[in-house]
């Protein structure tokens, strides 16, 4: 991660005190994110619209989920363990759409500060 994010150290679960105004987070699954300080090296505009084009990608399999979940019948006719994965699914992306949403935020924060 050092290597590939041009850094000059890697800290695990900093406090939230010790996290600079100029990182930026990003998430790699359900359970990892990673935060890159991004002073100088980001077009925060592209990233911005990367990030708007990847939300709208995991948005809609979400929402087909939940409409299927909310289906008459769904609870009674669907088998427990489809239902598990289901929730466990639908928990995943909801994750992953909340930390996009996220990124988004920091990135138009890191905007908002270069351009003052």
């Amino acid at each position: 991660i050092k290597t590939l994010g041009s850094g000059s150290q890697v800290d695990i679960n900093p406090a939230d005190a010790d996290i600079p105004g100029t990182v930026g987070t990003m998430g790699v699954n359900d359970s990892i994110t990673v935060l890159v300080d991004l002073q100088g090296k980001v077009d925060f505009k592209t990233e911005i619209g990367r990030l708007n084009k990847n939300l709208g990608k995991a948005k809609g399999p979400m929402e087909q989920l939940e409409k299927k979940m909310a289906t008459a019948g769904y609870q009674e006719n669907v088998p427990d363990h489809l239902k598990k994965a289901n929730d466990e699914k639908l928990t995943g992306l909801k994750k992953k759409c909340a930390d996009i949403e996220e990124a988004i935020a920091s990135f138009e924060k890191l905007l908002s500060l270069e351009d003052n």
